[in-house]
């Protein structure tokens, strides 16, 4: 959920960048390319904001990584450590629980709380279905109540203008002509039974033929559907104040296209009789009208004013405007790509469920022996940077193999083959877990995102089946460090990881299940802050990251 909806905001905002740039950008082009141009061109804004696929680098990815990062990071790098592991380290003995890898936090339905992504989720899902039905029930309710005021245009003369114009178009569909007077202009309604319906048939000859060559172009031009992709995008994006700029501006310029269209082959005279239709039509009809999700001849005066505006100075544009018409659009297309959208990849910190992962190691022998190559004898010698090096380096020579199977996988859910011994497993678990994650911060920063400390975050559980009523606690937490990596070994940050973990384990194990169940968040939390700020020294300074802490008990639910 978390992944999905942040995707979807970044398409929202990736939509209102490419819509800020239009509108910037508009008294530049808005007399120099054509209506038709600034009508499609407004589709490469409604396919970013619908179509989440982009570059893996890209403007709003970049945008989104920091909030992705808050949000997902915690979770894939949640471990649970559960009695009957032991973690066999430097100084740390053979009683000490080892890190067993579980990247979500996934307590039973019936015990989760609903997060908040998943109330915002819901809201926004209501709020988006809600919006859509209306519009389609007042759409239908629109057809229904025209078709029902509709008379057959019984004119003989009128009934062969049309089919002549349907001939003139190469329209193969039956367009049945109808009259309303309440209907307040001209209008196309219907997909797959195109109906024109006139507000009145006492119209002269010249009228009604360029009433119909305008309905009918917007028929041609499948303008009725297009109107319907905008309504259902600001129904989705329905939070997003610019997407109703683009169904605004979209209104207007398929008209003005649409005139454009249809007195591109007229001559002079022509086109100013077409200007006397548009003028004629105000004068007729009724008051009813839907020009959201219908075509019209006329909506607005304002608009007629532009439109009228328009075909009077309307010109044929030369070869070279079309070419650079063309080459914009492909520009503006090539940008709406890079604005992009926020998209985990399986490589990185990407939601993805225990199911989802190998539940049997995917490394071979040859794989776990070139990385456990850096198990020297001396490796805990090493300095952080050294080893965190020397990571990189057998990183980068296996991305394609050992690094996905081993790292990617087995370690991720710590599912080592049989032959590994525990401190193998316990050098892979831990001292490469948190050198691969600390490389991954380091990375951040070589690509200019802001810097932050690595972090490691856990899972505990407990339960009592047996108590009347059953009692059950689960706890997650997790907690940042800071340390010179130039001066501090491998072994003394292993060490001071592990004392963190043993610590918050002995008390989570020695503390009455009752006692924690009766514990609320606030307590939870401060004991945890105790214990991570007793374990933190001078060379490495470890806290808390509160928005990693979630604790849930039975008693809590009652």
């Amino acid at each position: 959920m978390n992944d999905g909806l942040i995707t979807f905001l970044s398409l929202s905002v990736a939509g209102a960048i490419l819509v800020s740039i239009l509108l910037l950008l508009k008294p530049v082009y808005k007399n120099r390319l054509s209506h038709k141009w600034q009508y499609y061109v407004w589709l490469i804004v409604i396919a970013r904001l619908l179509i989440p696929f982009a570059p893996e680098t890209n403007l709003v990815s970049n945008l989104f990584s920091n909030i992705s990062t808050e949000v997902i990071e915690p979770i894939t790098n949640a471990y649970s450590h559960a009695d009957g592991d032991f973690f066999l380290g430097d100084g740390a003995g053979t009683n000490q629980p080892v890190l067993a890898e579980n990247p979500f936090y996934d307590p039973s339905p019936t015990n989760r709380k609903a997060g908040a992504t998943e109330i915002i989720g819901a809201i926004w899902f209501v709020v988006a279905l809600i919006l859509l039905i209306r519009k389609i029930t007042i759409y239908q309710s629109f057809v229904k109540y025209v078709r029902a005021g509709c008379t057959g245009v019984t004119d003989i003369e009128k009934l062969e203008q049309l089919g002549k114009i349907i001939d003139s178009q190469n329209i193969k569909t039956n367009v049945e002509l109808c009259s309303n007077s309440l209907v307040s202009s001209p209008l196309l309604i219907g997909f797959w039974k195109p109906c024109i319906v006139l507000p009145a048939t006492d119209i002269s000859m010249s009228d009604f033929r360029f009433t119909i060559l305008h309905e009918l172009t917007h028929y041609k031009r499948t303008d009725l559907l297009y109107k319907w992709l905008t309504q259902a995008v600001i129904c989705l994006h329905w939070f997003n104040p610019f997407v109703y700029v683009i169904g605004k501006e979209i209104n207007r310029e398929c008209e003005l296209s649409c005139d454009e269209a249809v007195i591109s082959s007229l001559s002079p005279k022509e086109r100013r009789c077409y200007g006397d239709t548009l003028l004629n039509a105000i004068k007729t009809g009724g008051n009813y009208k839907n020009s959201t999700t219908s075509v019209t001849l006329w909506e607005s005066k304002k608009i007629l004013s532009e439109r009228l505006g328009a075909i009077m100075t309307y010109k044929k544009q030369s070869k070279v405007i079309v070419l650079v018409s063309a080459a914009l659009a492909g520009l503006f297309l090539c940008g709406a790509t890079y604005v992009g959208a926020y998209s985990s990849s399986p490589s990185s910190n990407a939601e993805v469920t225990n199911e989802e992962k190998s539940k049997t190691p995917l490394g071979t022998k040859e794989d776990y022996q070139s990385l456990l190559a850096l198990k020297t004898a001396d490796y805990k010698n090493l300095t952080v940077v050294e080893f965190n090096n020397n990571l990189v380096e057998w990183s980068t020579q296996n991305m394609d193999g050992a690094y996905t199977a081993v790292i990617e996988n087995d370690i991720a859910v710590r599912q080592f083959p049989e032959y590994l011994d525990a401190e193998e497993r316990s050098f892979l678990s831990l001292t490469v877990k948190a050198s691969n994650n600390e490389n991954s911060v380091q990375m951040r920063s070589n690509y200019g995102k802001p810097p932050i400390d690595p972090d490691l975050s856990f899972e505990l559980s407990r339960e009592n089946m047996e108590l009347d009523p059953p009692v059950w606690t689960q706890l997650m937490y997790g907690f940042s460090y800071q340390f010179d990596a130039n001066k501090l070994t491998v072994g003394e940050r292993d060490l001071a990881l592990t004392k963190v973990i043993n610590e918050v384990q002995n008390f989570w194990n020695s503390t009455d299940i009752k006692v924690l169940a009766d514990m609320s968040s606030d307590d939870m939390l401060e004991q945890l802050k105790t214990i991570v700020e007793t374990c933190s020294t001078e060379t490495v300074k470890m806290s808390v990251v509160e928005n990693y802490f979630m604790f849930q008990t039975s008693e809590m639910l009652k």
